[in-house]
C-alpha cells in the first residue's frame, strides 16, 4: 500500500509551503494519500491526444480539494492544468481564499488571471495583425473559454461585494456562459430582496438559453426553501417551477423535485414532501431510462427517501438497486459500470449499510480495471475517489490498496 504521496505530490507540498497558510484542510491522511494516488494517475495521461480529458479530470480533483478546504494542495495541482481551466480554478481558489480570510493569497491569484484576461482581450482586438504564435495562444482562450474565466472573475468580485468590477468582467460574455453568474447574483439577493431575485430569475427563465432556464429553476428552488413558511411566496414559486420545468430534461426535474421534497420535510410539511417525492419517483419508474441515467437517479431518489423519513423503504430499495445492477451488469458497457456501482454505494451510504457500501466501492474499483485502455480507468478512478471523499467514507485498507493498484496500472494503451 502506498502510504506516502508520490514524489510529484511532495513537490506540490513544498512549492505551496513557501508562503504561510493558516487554513486547516478537512481531509485526513488517507484521504490526502488517495488524492495523491489519483493525481499520479491523471498526470500520466499524455497531453496529445488527451489534453481535454487530462485537464477535466485534474479540475475535478481541484474542485474536491477546494471543497475540502485543502487550499495549498489545490494551488499546487492547478499548476498542472494546461488550458483555460487553470485560470478558472485559480479564480475559484482565490474566491475560497477570500472567504477564508486569506486576502493576500486571493489577490495574488486574481492578479495573475486578470493579466491573462486583459492580454486575451488585447489580442482579440488586434486579431488580423497577430503572429502565428499569438494566434495559437489566442486559440486556447477563444470564445467560451475566456468567458468562463471572466465569469469566475465576476463571481469573485461579487463575493467581495465589488459590484462594479463584477459587472465589468461579465460584459460581452456569451449568454450560455453568463447564466451561472446571473444565478449567483440572484442567489445573493435571496435573503434581502425577494422581488429583485424573482425579476432576475424570471429573465433567465424566459430567455433563450438552456443554461439560463436551468439557472432560473435553481434560483426558484432556493427561494422556495428560504421562504417556505410564507404561503403566498411558496405558492408563487411552485407555480413558476411547474410552468418552466415541463420541457426541461428529466434528470434536472427530478433533482429539483428532490430538493423541494426535502424543503417541505424540513418544515414538517409531510404532505407536500410526499407529493414531490412521489412525482420524482413516478418519473424514474415510468420513463424509459437507460442504465447510465436510471441508477444515479434511483440512488438519488433513495437518498431523498431516507432524508424525508422513509428510512425502512429507502433501506430496502438500496438493496434492491444493487440486485438490479447485478442482473443487468453484463449488458452495461464496461467503461460505465464503475460509476453505476458508485451510485449503488452512495445509496448504501445514505441508509447506513456499511458492509454493502464497502463491497460496492470495491466492485467499482474492480470494474474500473476491466477495460484495457487507461483513459476510462483514470476517469473511473476520479469518480470513485471523489465519491469516497465527498461522502467521507471510512477507508478500509483493502479500498486504499486496490485504488493504488488501479492507479499503478495506468499506462499504455490509452
Amino acid at each position: 500500500m502506498k502510504i506516502l504521496p508520490i514524489f510529484l505530490f511532495i513537490a506540490l507540498l513544498v512549492s505551496c509551503s513557501k508562503e504561510p497558510n493558516n487554513e486547516v484542510g478537512l481531509l485526513g491522511e488517507n484521504q490526502r494519500s488517495l488524492v495523491a494516488t489519483t493525481f499520479d494517475a491523471i498526470i500520466k495521461m499524455p497531453t496529445l491526444p488527451h489534453e481535454r480529458t487530462r485537464n477535466r479530470e485534474l479540475a475535478k480533483m481541484v474542485d474536491t480539494l477546494i471543497a475540502s478546504k485543502e487550499f495549498a494542495l489545490a494551488e499546487g495541482q492547478i499548476q498542472y492544468l494546461s488550458n483555460w481551466r487553470k485560470q478558472q480554478k485559480q479564480v475559484e481558489l482565490a474566491t475560497a481564499y477570500f472567504k477564508a480570510g486569506n486576502i493576500s493569497k486571493a489577490l495574488a491569484l486574481v492578479e495573475q488571471v486578470e493579466q491573462l484576461a486583459v492580454k486575451v482581450a488585447g489580442l482579440k482586438a488586434a486579431e488580423p495583425q497577430l503572429s502565428d504564435e499569438e494566434l495559437l495562444f489566442l486559440e486556447k482562450y477563444d470564445d467560451f473559454r475566456v468567458d468562463r474565466i471572466k465569469v469566475a472573475l465576476s463571481a469573485y468580485y461579487l463575493a467581495m461585494d465589488d459590484k462594479v468590477s463584477s459587472e465589468e468582467w461579465s460584459k460581452n460574455v456569451l449568454p450560455t456562459e453568463q447564466a451561472d453568474f446571473i444565478k449567483l447574483k440572484a442567489m445573493a439577493l435571496v435573503e434581502e430582496d425577494y422581488d429583485a431575485a424573482i425579476i432576475i430569475n424570471d429573465r433567465l427563465a424566459t430567455g433563450e438559453t438552456f443554461e439560463g432556464k436551468c439557472a432560473a429553476i435553481d434560483g426558484y428552488v432556493a427561494l422556495y426553501a428560504y421562504y417556505y413558511e410564507d404561503e403566498a411566496k411558496r405558492a408563487e414559486l411552485a407555480e413558476k417551477i411547474l410552468l418552466y420545468t415541463k420541457t426541461l430534461p428529466i434528470m434536472y426535474r427530478i433533482e429539483w423535485l428532490h430538493k423541494m421534497a426535502v424543503s417541505a420535510f424540513t418544515f414538517n410539511d409531510i404532505e407536500n414532501a410526499d407529493l414531490f417525492f412521489t412525482e420524482a419517483n413516478t418519473l424514474i419508474t415510468t420513463v424509459n431510462l437507460g442504465h447510465r441515467m436510471y441508477f444515479p437517479l434511483k440512488s438519488s431518489n433513495i437518498i431523498t427517501a431516507y432524508n424525508i423519513g422513509k428510512e425502512v423503504s429507502a433501506s430496502e430499495q438500496a438493496i434492491d438497486l444493487r440486485k438490479e445492477y447485478d442482473e443487468v451488469e453484463n449488458s452495461i458497457f464496461d467503461i460505465y459500470r464503475a460509476e453505476l456501482l458508485v451510485a449503488c454505494a452512495e445509496a448504501f451510504m445514505a441508509v447506513g449499510h456499511e458492509d454493502l457500501l464497502h463491497t460496492a466501492y470495491l466492485d467499482a474499483i474492480d470494474q474500473a480495471g476491466v477495460n484495457p485502455n487507461s483513459r476510462p480507468r483514470v476517469e473511473d478512478l476520479t469518480v470513485i475517489v471523489q465519491s469516497l471523499i465527498h461522502n467521507n467514507v471510512l477507508l478500509s485498507d483493502e479500498i486504499i490498496s486496490n485504488l493504488v493498484k488501479l492507479s499503478d496500472s495506468v499506462g499504455e494503451p490509452w
